[in-house]
């Protein structure tokens, strides 16, 4: 740390306190009671750089206690923070003057996000940021103006792959496409080289596509983080109008980011291009829609737009859990929390229609019944066979192939073809407990280009 950075806490619950001193354990915290006379006095020293204001509020309203917050500390980021998703008003609270407001334990990993971003703009950390952007978006044989890391997750490290000012060629460009790596890393202090860069490629090309792969991913993840926010306020429970328009939304992201261009001869690469990422909150959702939508394509099951849909909102349920059990491993349960957590399904189609959400009954069925088992050991109503509908499949398929490939730090990366296979050995081996129906994911087998044919590509 190169300089002293502190942080002011008021007005928050045993949850959302738990969730701030996490992710800002390194940092100085000063927690004051949240009534006005008692912010206008205090004094820190050096003046706070991130403020965090619970729902513990009393008898201030959330504008008055924005502008309070504001008139006293111009130039911290304050930041709202609620374990409380049904007075959760994210819009609201940034129209009020807060940076920004986040939703815990669903939230923790952006909030850690937000405050590592600013540290590094004030430069007063010495812990890299890195940033995933897509590998096509780096011409091979062009001078760079920024370095490249690659992710080893096996020790959690970021190491340079290449230099700043020198050209990453082509052969290093396909060393990577051999081991399936589609994202690499650019310092988040050299993003803006990196956008220009992106920029100036696609103006020599003369696209008319101004994006890059790279802004196309960061503008659907902040799409889809727009969307929940919505669907978890109370503000659109009960209103047709409003439903439409969260449907509406919800279709625009899918038509933007999720199934456009996707024709069958790119199917595999646009696999190849949304996996291998890390799995957040946010991330998880949209990369299950894309995958749920690319394996509805390749296996000609249900329509892409509604497993795409279904899988933008098959997990917004989870925010209706306990806080302490959002914040485990499933497999870290106990028998009772393993209980309540595998209501969560129900849970988000109870939001889904309490929204008035007007979504075709294959969406429905495909969030409702995707942590079911064909071989009936799966939940909330341990359904079995064909009971189970073929979208819902397709979802859990989707779903754990997402997290299959994800990168995690301390668990090796999984190649997408391993992770079907590894999803084929578990239902041959274990029948008695199969999540999903072989034929299914046999014929999903199929679709892959074997090893050999990928690396023949890469070196004709």
């Amino acid at each position: 740390m190169n300089k002293k950075i502190t942080v002011l806490m008021t007005g928050l619950n045993d949850t959302e306190k738990q969730s701030v001193v996490l992710c800002t354990a390194q940092l100085i915290a000063h927690e004051i009671v949240c009534e006005a006379d008692a912010l206008m006095e205090a004094s820190i020293d050096p003046a706070p750089t991130f403020v965090f204001c619970g729902t513990l509020t009393g008898e201030i309203s959330a504008n008055e206690i924005a502008q309070l917050l504001r008139s006293c500390h111009q130039d911290a980021q304050i930041f709202f923070v609620s374990s409380n998703r049904e007075t959760f008003k994210r819009d609201l609270l940034k129209k009020n003057g807060f940076n920004d407001a986040f939703l815990v334990p669903f939230d923790n990993g952006l909030i850690k996000d937000a405050i590592l971003v600013r540290l590094v703009e004030l430069n007063a950390t010495t812990e890299k940021s890195y940033r995933p952007v897509s590998l096509i978006d780096i011409t091979p044989d062009t001078k760079l103006t920024f370095d490249v890391f690659v992710f080893l997750p096996m020790n959690g490290k970021h190491v340079k792959f290449s230099s700043a000012n020198e050209a990453l060629s082509e052969k290093r460009t396909d060393r990577l496409k051999k081991h399936q790596i589609q994202s690499v890393y650019v310092d988040a202090e050299q993003m803006q080289s990196f956008y220009r860069f992106t920029a100036e490629a696609l103006k020599k090309m003369d696209s008319s596509d101004q994006l890059s792969e790279t802004e196309k991913r960061e503008r659907k993840q902040r799409a889809v983080r727009d969307l929940m926010s919505q669907m978890f306020s109370t503000d659109s429970a009960s209103d047709f109008t409003k439903g439409q328009e969260l449907v509406n939304d919800c279709n625009e992201i899918i038509k933007a980011y999720v199934v456009s261009g996707n024709e069958k001869n790119a199917w595999f690469e646009k696999i190849m291009n949304h996996s291998g990422g890390v799995d957040g909150s946010y991330s998880h959702n949209t990369n299950v829609a894309t995958f749920a939508a690319l394996f509805s394509i390749g296996l000609s099951i249900g329509k892409p737009e509604d497993l795409a849909m279904a899988g933008l909102l098959h997990d917004i349920g989870l925010t209706d859990l306990p806080p302490h059990i959002q914040q485990k491993k499933e497999s870290e349960l106990t028998a009772t929390e393993r209980l309540v957590f595998q209501e969560h399904p129900k849970h988000s189609v109870k939001m889904i229609k309490q929204r008035r959400l007007v979504v075709p009954e294959k969406v429905i069925r495909a969030i409702a019944e995707h942590h079911e088992h064909v071989s009936g050991c799966g939940y909330p109503n341990a359904l079995t066979g064909d009971r189970i509908c073929s979208e819902a499949q397709v979802l859990s398929i989707a779903d754990v192939f997402s997290e299959l490939t994800s990168l995690e730090a301390g668990r090796a990366r999984m190649m997408p073809i391993d992770a079907i296979r590894k999803m084929i050995d578990d239902t041959t081996s274990n029948p008695g407990k199969a999540q999903f129906d072989i034929a299914l994911l046999r014929r999903l087998s199929a679709l892959f280009p074997s090893p050999t044919s990928i690396k023949s590509e890469l070196s004709a």
